[in-house]
This record gives structure tokens, sequence and C-alpha cells, in this order.
């Protein structure tokens, strides 16, 4: 996790209760304990317990995140951006629009702004959707989003990834941004620049499943005000949390057959079934 930095968190109430289900995950080598069927096997309770309890915190506070998701319109999903001055800097000429920071309304540029993670999440399919487009040479879905296929293909591999991310999601000015923006790139680079792309579905799971355990983590990071646990014992939990949640995301459905179009309108739809997944996985009391 590269994020953590100064992150206070968000102060939502329900974290403080994510951390204390956290602390109950064993961290002794061999040490698992009771293992519930629902939670795969080799996983112990309480790391169902605690996804379960990171997924009510982040419905707690965003509670859409629990119901239909809404179908953002792409214009509401881009960043600010400006008009170009000039010609030059290989985005094109004069009348070109370039990123500027965070996005019109999705993004978190301070403290008091509120975190939207279903807006996140159809961020992060329109960026998975441009990296499609651009592997199918597809000019007409990259103008939707602002981009250029001539402009793209002049830059090289790792140039491309950066441009749609910079086009799609901006500046990270904040954490949760960032977090965004990590989750997004590990996709975007492997569809873009892998000598065979992920199939849409394996990219929307392995986005998803990223895109929740890095909040997770850096939402929980932010709950020790004085002081993180000794660094094996944080990594070990974090890694049994983050093995927990791809083993949970496989049971999300994904259809076989997306159109790139419509990438951005399924990113919203697993991020809320994994939430449903992740919280039926609770032990019963």
């Amino acid at each position: 996790m590269g994020t953590s930095g100064a992150y206070g968190g968000s102060g939502s109430s329900g974290w403080a209760g994510a951390r204390d289900a956290v602390t109950a995950i064993p961290t002794e080598v061999g040490a698992p304990g009771p293992t519930m069927s629902g939670a795969g096997e080799g996983f112990d309770d309480a790391v169902a317990n605690s996804a379960a309890a990171i997924a009510d915190a982040m419905i707690a506070e965003e509670p859409g995140l629990g119901r239909a998701p809404i179908d953002f319109a792409i214009p509401d999903l881009l960043p600010r951006v400006h008009r170009a001055a000039g010609g030059g800097g290989g985005g094109g000429g004069a009348g070109v629009t370039r990123p500027r920071g965070a996005s019109r309304t999705g993004g978190r540029t301070g403290s008091s702004s509120r975190r939207n993670m279903a807006m996140g999440a159809q961020r992060g399919g329109l960026a998975l959707g441009a990296a499609y487009a651009l592997r199918n040479r597809d000019g007409a879905g990259l103008a939707a989003v602002g981009l250029d296929l001539a402009a793209l293909e002049a830059l090289p591999p790792a140039g491309r990834v950066t441009r749609i991310l910079d086009a799609i999601l901006g500046l990270a000015t904040h954490p949760d941004e960032q977090v965004l923006r990590e989750a997004a790139v590990e996709q975007v680079k492997a569809i873009v620049m892998g000598a065979v792309p992920p199939t849409i579905p394996d990219a929307l799971r392995a986005f998803v499943e990223s895109y929740v355990w890095k909040m997770g983590m850096l939402e929980l990071r932010a709950q020790y005000p004085s002081g993180l646990p000794a660094a094996d014992v944080l990594l070990t939990r974090e890694r049994q949390l983050k093995n927990y949640i791809r083993a949970r995301i496989r049971s999300v459905t994904v259809p076989a057959t997306i159109a790139v179009a419509n990438i951005k309108a399924e990113a919203g739809k697993v991020l809320r079934d994994v939430l449903r997944v992740l919280r039926a996985g609770r032990t019963p009391t």
C-alpha cells in the first residue's frame, strides 16, 4: 500500500468497528482457527468477519453502494478540463481538452468532501473500456472519452497507459483518488501492454477486488491513532484480507460477453455485488 501517508481517515464510525474485527485475525504461523464453509477453504472466521465489517463500513458511509447502482453519464465521470492554449505536447493542437485535477463530482480533493466509491468504480471501468478501445483500435470509443487513436498510438506503451489514466481519472489529489488510480492502472497496463489482454470479466473482477481492498486498507491504517501494529502483523492481516476478497469475488456473476461501452456500468454492479457477498460471509452469531 502506497497511499497511507498522513491520511487521517474518513471519520466514519464504522471503520473503528472494522479495525476491532481485524485485530482478531490470527497472525501466528499455522494459526488459522475455525473455517466456515462460506468463507472458502483455509480462511479463518475472523478474516470473513473482518471483510464483512469493511463492507459494512463502506456501505454505512455511502448507502447507495447497497442499492442498484446509478449508471453515470460519461461527462460526469471525466475530469475537469480546460482548452489547451496551443499545439504540441502529444495531445494534439489548439482546442484539445486535457485533464485538470480531480473529477467533477467523483473525486475527493479535501477532508470535507464525501467519498464516492460508486462513481469511482465506474470511472475505473471507463478507463478499462478506453484501454480495450485502444487495443481494438476503436477510434470512436476513444473519442467518447476525449482521446485520439492516432495520438495514443504515437506514444510508447507506458505512455499510452498514463495518457488514458490522466484523461479519465485526472490527478490523484486525495488518497481516495490514489487508491482508484492504483487499482485501475494494474488492469489498464494488462490490457494495453499484455501479449494477451485479460478477458473483460477477469479485468473487472481484478479491478474491483483491488479497489475494495486498497480502500479498506487505507481506512484501516488510519484507525490507529497511537501507531500502526508491528509491520509483520499488519501485513499478514492485510494479505489474508486481500486473498479472501479475491476468493469471494469469484462468486460474483459477470456476463461472459460485455460490450466495451458497458464496462463502466458493469463495474458499478460488480462493486455492489462483491460488498453483498462479503457481508454475507459473516459468521452467524
